[in-house]
């Protein structure tokens, strides 16, 4: 080969060895890549709440330009109850919450309460603590009557409230007493009038109610509107040679008596005193429209005539009785008769007062336990 061939391919080779080597770079120094369109910078520490993408080595991130920034947490207003929901990157579907369905409520229960009058008497227990009925005086003997009463009303008596005459014997007292001190419902209270007895001999009653402020009447019984009364035999002295025409070795002992309100087609058991539907009931009473009302004797027992004045056992013992009826319209209130129980027991019964407009009748009565 030519020595001028050999010495050009020797100087010419290293020449094209060394333009083919990448340039050198400064060590420690770090290469960016950049796009053409736009550039990407990271975070050191990326913020709270926020999504880090990282991309896998080797792979070049695409020439896409990115306009807007892109965050990757999605806020939306506080709820009542909010609920933590991931990001997906889709819209979010919000649904519309329903208003609560109302629970059945429970079933109220409901207390039926009896109505309880607001003006209402009951009798006491006694309900005569001084001068029974039948205590014997003398002509213009003065006496003091106590009553026993309840408030069995829904209202106080007040001071405004008073005891007022109703009917029969006045016995000299004020047609108007006002009470002494208030009566709450519930409470028992004794009423005490200074009375005196008539001039002249006699059986004598005379019957009061009481009245609130507006003048309204009231008393005892179911239906409030029966009297409590005070009754009393008015005797003559007698000389001490008076010689009676029967005296009794002894007194039978009581065996049943009180004061009862009977109602229309009530019935009465005279041995036992108790009112209502009986085989052993001794009387019926009957009302047939306003003006018929009668006590009828059933089951054996026996009616007497009417007495003014209270018998004693004997003259009931030995009286004339019948099996009919007593008619209460044509009898004088207060007065007595005897009569015989279904048991043979004899007794007295008084007609103390009727109400024509509701019916109903005050009714006492005493059997004695022997005949």
């Amino acid at each position: 080969m030519d020595k001028r061939i050999v010495a050009w391919i020797t100087v010419f080779i290293p020449l094209f060895l060394v333009a083919c080597q990448p340039a050198a770079t400064t060590p420690g120094e770090t290469a960016q890549v950049r796009t053409p369109q736009a550039e990407t910078t990271v975070s050191p520490s990326p913020a709270a709440g926020a999504t880090q993408v990282s991309q896998t080595q080797g792979v070049q991130p695409s020439p896409t330009t990115l306009s807007t920034p892109v965050s990757s947490e999605i806020r939306y207003p506080v709820t009542a109850s909010p609920t933590p929901t991931e990001a997906t990157g889709q819209p979010a579907l919000v649904s519309t919450p329903s208003p609560p369905t109302a629970l059945p409520s429970e079933p109220t229960q409901v207390q039926a309460l009896a109505t309880i009058p607001c003006n209402l008497a009951a009798p006491g227990n006694p309900i005569d603590i001084t001068i029974p009925d039948g205590t014997s005086l003398r002509p213009e003997q003065a006496f003091s009557k106590t009553w026993r009463l309840k408030n069995a009303g829904a209202c106080t008596w007040t001071r405004e409230y008073a005891v007022v005459w109703f009917s029969g014997e006045t016995f000299g007292v004020p047609d108007r007493l006002l009470l002494s001190n208030p009566v709450p419902a519930g409470e028992t209270v004794d009423i005490t009038i200074d009375m005196r007895a008539p001039l002249h001999a006699g059986s004598y009653q005379g019957n009061w109610k009481l009245v609130e402020p507006q003048g309204d009447c009231f008393g005892i019984g179911p239906n409030g509107d029966a009297p409590f009364w005070v009754r009393i035999q008015v005797v003559e002295e007698t000389t001490p040679t008076a010689v009676p025409t029967f005296t009794p070795t002894s007194t039978p002992a009581v065996s049943a008596s009180g004061l009862v309100v009977l109602l229309p087609n009530d019935e009465l058991d005279l041995d036992t005193n108790q009112v209502g539907p009986s085989e052993t009931a001794d009387v019926s009473y009957i009302v047939d429209g306003k003006t018929s009302h009668h006590l009828l004797p059933t089951h054996g027992a026996l009616f007497g005539e009417t007495l003014s004045a209270v018998p004693d056992p004997p003259a009931c013992q030995f009286a004339s009785l019948t099996t009919d009826p007593l008619i209460v319209d044509e009898t004088t209130p207060g007065s007595y008769f005897c009569y015989h129980t279904g048991q043979g027991l004899p007794g007295w019964g008084r007609l103390v007062l009727l109400d024509s407009t509701s019916g109903t009748l005050a009714f006492e009565f005493l059997t004695w336990s022997a005949p």
